[in-house]
């Protein structure tokens, strides 16, 4: 499957208030100057949608958490450093669960209840 075939499935998962989200408050800062770099691109793609609906599944749940002047945001932002390229996903949900944050990089954590991650 290509990488438009898998957004769109992936995208096809999505609730409707996440889908929501995605449209309104996403934010995008790509460095236009990066380098040429060596990936694999299945797996980085798997790696930023795992990131990308995290990040929607937090927004949307402190949405419905708290009052109305909540403003979900997600942020990716791509940067070169020296001979590597740092990737950002960054939100502003309900965030990692202290007891989670030092397993946030093991496999097959799931800090929500209803969706594996």
């Amino acid at each position: 499957m290509g990488k438009g075939g898998e957004i769109r499935q992936r995208q096809a998962g999505l609730t409707i208030a996440e889908r929501s989200i995605l449209c309104n408050a996403l934010e995008r800062d790509l460095d236009s100057n990066l380098s040429p770099v060596d990936v694999v691109p299945q797996e980085l793609i798997r790696v930023l949608l795992n990131l990308i609906g995290k990040g929607l599944y937090a927004a949307n749940k402190r949405s419905s958490e708290s009052d109305r002047t909540y403003r979900p945001a997600l942020k990716v932002t791509t940067r070169e450093l020296g001979e590597s390229v740092e990737v950002r996903v960054r939100d502003n949900g309900v965030g990692v669960p202290p007891e989670n944050r030092d397993k946030l990089f093991q496999h097959f954590l799931h800090d929500q209840a209803d969706r594996p991650g």
